[in-house]
């Protein structure tokens, strides 16, 4: 059979328009596959002007190969089928490419953040640990900026000495996040304690959980936490040599001997450039409480 055939010219269409193709030469102009058509057809997304009823073979009409290539188009810049289909949809009613595409812009953008996020993440990996410019176990007043924003959600007080801790932190995590993220890096995860309670009885607990956004949360989210500028004490610490208990201590004697006013929430943030359990913060961890000079 040959490979075009002449159909009755369809009305208001050019001459040339009425030529149709077998499906075998559509997918080799645009050097895509006989199945990536047949599948554009199953789904609706693409379909043959006629298919013989005796052989059926397909034919496409050249009027329609402008639709494909706005389709091959699209793929290009990474939208999903059924995406598109959407926006042909539009197109047959007059919407305007710009009104369109603008639609698409918000989730490239997002995406674009993601990587980026991702991106800094490896980079902090392939550098390696990095050493603290100030001893551990030594508390330091330091100005800081404007921190990012972290995911906060307040939990019931969680001791670290519960039996059921490391359950318990995996299941706050995951009704924070919505699920478990499969490695955790640099700042990807910190407590809350309340001073005041730690002064009670020298015993910790966590009042409080913190998400950095990171790649799985673009934007803060609203109710999203901020560390505000300020200055903090601080006190950075080995956990696999130094109990998180003593670090607190050591914050705490620093803010009393030197009659520091501070704010009750300490934080506790992992400082680890590298992978860190799931369910417990990275081995380098730093404390930080904001106060008044």
């Amino acid at each position: 059979m040959n490979e075009l055939r002449n159909q009755v010219q369809p009305q208001g269409r050019h001459e040339e328009d009425a030529v149709n193709l077998m499906i075998g030469k559509v997918a080799s102009l645009y050097d895509i596959t006989v199945q990536t058509l047949r599948h554009y057809d199953k789904i609706g997304l693409f379909r043959p002007d006629v298919i013989s009823e005796d052989t059926g073979y397909r034919y496409y009409s050249v009027f329609q190969l402008r639709e494909l290539e706005y389709i091959l188009f699209l793929r290009g810049l990474g939208l999903s089928l059924s995406e598109i289909k959407t926006i042909l949809d539009r197109l047959r009613k007059d919407d305007s490419w710009a009104d369109i595409l603008q639609v698409h812009l918000a989730s490239v953008e997002d995406q674009i953040a993601a990587l980026q996020a991702q991106q800094k993440i490896m980079q902090r990996l392939a550098a390696g640990p990095s050493q603290p410019d100030v001893p551990l176990e030594t508390v330091t007043v330091e100005r800081i900026a404007p921190m990012r924003h972290y995911l906060l959600r307040e939990i019931p007080p969680l001791a670290v000495t519960d039996r059921a801790f490391t359950l318990r932190l995996i299941e706050a995590r995951k009704n924070l996040l919505g699920k478990i993220p499969p490695v955790q890096t640099s700042y990807s995860f910190g407590a809350l304690v309340s001073l005041s309670d730690f002064r009670t009885d020298r015993a910790l607990r966590y009042r409080g959980i913190l998400m950095d956004p990171g790649p799985y949360h673009t934007r803060p989210p609203l109710g999203s936490f901020g560390f505000p500028e300020g200055y903090y004490a601080t006190v950075r610490f080995d956990r696999a040599e130094c109990q998180p208990e003593r670090a607190y201590a050591l914050l705490d004697r620093f803010l009393t001997e030197h009659r520091f006013l501070s704010d009750d929430r300490i934080v506790e943030v992992g400082m680890d450039t590298g992978f860190s359990s799931i369910s417990r913060i990275s081995r380098i961890t730093e404390l930080m409480v904001q106060i008044e000079l």
